[in-house]
């Protein structure tokens, strides 16, 4: 918001649906921001959602709005109110055609949704596809949609601050990385025995370790397949970690390894490759396409096969020039891809929803208002 903000020709209004942000970075920006306001809807518990995100953008009332997605109510509602205003709303999307399975009369549904969009903005090519399938023009979808504060990341030139850092954390001088919750659909029990297979076949005098960020419903199990398989003394649980510390986490790392079965983009690979690692990606992330070319700053792999995993693994641990040689294009790739891309799309989906907005046809926005309604 901030990028896309410096446009003078841009007045943003960020709608938030209450003031509650278990994700402290996005308190920090938006509280210091000057470049765009942010509204918190006026609801009490009792309160219906829609009414009060309707009321909202009667206050505001905008020329264009930006809808997250297609299935949560809020984001019908914000679309029922475009439609009914006649105003042109563009919709934020990362799914794609992977990430859960699909089912005719849902796909349907769903195409009548997107004929209320003017516009899209994708993470990367595998949304861009899923919003063919359902036949919303391929003109009008904008990439960028899943960018990170690359700077904040780079810690060019800092190995006395990480080295400071490893000593003061009491990690181990090499180690592969992982950052997620701890959920079923991170797959975190396949890095686990993905790394357990790179030890038992390592002929390193110093192999790495592994350091696991984050927490969630599934620790106990997490820590269960540590311990079944003898790493306990080599595998480091540190919890979740505060923004401000992430970049020397990262940049303290050997390699960055992500195996989600179900993932829509993963900004941790942004953030890892901001980092300067190499990164290994499962298929199953909607980044991977787009931000891991094979063999030159990483590699992909199948979620379910941890055999792979620990051959890549081993692969860059054991070979210095090879990863050092991914940690420059790890650099160079995801320089592209910075709030700077998310701007230059979104303004482009803006102008393009401004100037080639055409009013429903009456069947569709009977539909989306009931649809709305109902919710």
């Amino acid at each position: 918001m901030n990028a896309l903000c410096e446009d003078v020709e841009i007045r943003g209004t960020f709608l938030a649906m209450n003031a509650r942000d278990p994700f402290s970075v996005l308190s920090r920006d938006i509280s210091t921001s000057d470049k765009f306001n942010i509204h918190v809807l006026k609801q009490s518990s009792t309160d219906s959602t829609q009414p009060a995100i309707s009321d909202a953008l009667d206050d505001l009332n905008s020329d264009v709005i930006g809808v997250n997605g297609w299935s949560l109510p809020g984001s019908t509602e914000a679309l029922s109110w475009a439609v009914r205003r006649g105003r042109p709303a563009i919709v934020f999307s990362e799914s794609n055609e992977f990430d859960s399975r699909r089912y005719w009369p849902r796909e349907l549904l769903k195409k009548v949704i997107l004929k209320g969009f003017s516009c899209a903005m994708v993470g990367g090519q595998s949304h861009r596809r899923y919003l063919r399938s359902l036949g919303f023009p391929d003109n009008r979808i904008f990439d960028g949609y899943d960018v990170v504060a690359n700077e904040h990341f780079s810690m060019e030139g800092a190995q006395s601050r990480v080295t400071n850092f490893l000593k003061e954390k009491g990690l181990p001088k090499r180690y592969f990385l992982t950052c997620s919750r701890f959920a079923l659909k991170k797959n975190l029990e396949t890095t686990i025995n993905a790394f357990h297979r790179y030890r038992a076949s390592s002929k390193e005098v110093e192999p790495c370790e592994l350091v696991i960020i984050g927490s969630g419903e599934t620790e106990g199990r997490l820590r269960q397949a540590v311990q079944r398989n003898g790493i306990l003394d080599v595998t480091h649980f540190v919890g979740a970690v505060p923004y401000e510390e992430l970049p020397a986490y990262y940049a303290s790392a050997t390699a960055f390894i992500h195996a989600s079965t179900v993932e829509q983009w993963g900004l941790v690979v942004n953030e890892a490759m901001a980092s300067g690692l190499p990164v290994l990606v499962s298929r199953t992330c909607g980044c991977a396409e787009d931000l891991v070319e094979e063999g030159a700053n990483g590699f992909t792999f199948d979620p379910l096969d941890a055999e792979t995993a620990a051959k890549a693994l081993a692969e860059i641990s054991k070979n210095e020039e090879l990863r050092q040689r991914m940690s420059r294009r790890s650099k160079e790739i995801i320089r592209h891809w910075s709030p700077a891309r998310f701007a230059h799309g979104c303004r482009a989906a803006i102008h393009q929803a401004l100037n080639g907005y055409e009013p429903l046809g009456f069947r569709t926005l009977a539909f989306i208002r009931i649809l709305a309604w109902r919710r």
